[in-house]
């Protein structure tokens, strides 16, 4: 079995290994995506100027599906709503740094939340 040191010093080559990998991938896969950006961009078009909602080829088939996003753009207009019965709008988390925040300030947890701590190793470069 290998030493702390070894242990340590092997991690870290490893983890150096894992980002020149993680880099390289980036670096090859960039002109592929910008590639497929492209073809999508075309296919939309073509797809909205024949008035079709999906294609097939021999390999695959196109189609135009919509991408929904739902942000706060002004939260004092948003939260009234929200606590006048809308409170299904509402995902079931918490803000980490705040509920560490409350904690650390008052002393005391905020109700009906559960913080949970692990211990994990992390090995920093010297």
């Amino acid at each position: 079995m290998a030493t702390l040191e070894q242990a340590i010093d092997g991690y870290t080559k490893l983890r150096e290994q894992r980002d020149q990998l993680r880099k390289e991938a980036k670096e090859k896969e960039q002109p592929v995506l910008e590639a497929m950006a492209k073809l999508e961009v075309f296919l939309l078009a073509q797809l909205n100027d024949m008035g079709l909602s999906k294609a097939s080829s021999s390999a695959a088939t196109a189609y135009v599906s919509e991408r929904v996003s739902a942000t706060v753009k002004e939260w004092g207009e948003t939260l009234p709503f929200i606590l006048n019965g809308h409170t299904d709008l509402l995902e079931r988390k918490v803000n980490k740094t705040a509920v560490l925040g409350h904690i650390k300030e008052t002393g005391q947890p905020v109700p009906g939340v559960k913080v949970t701590r692990m211990a994990v190793v992390n090995v920093r470069r010297i």
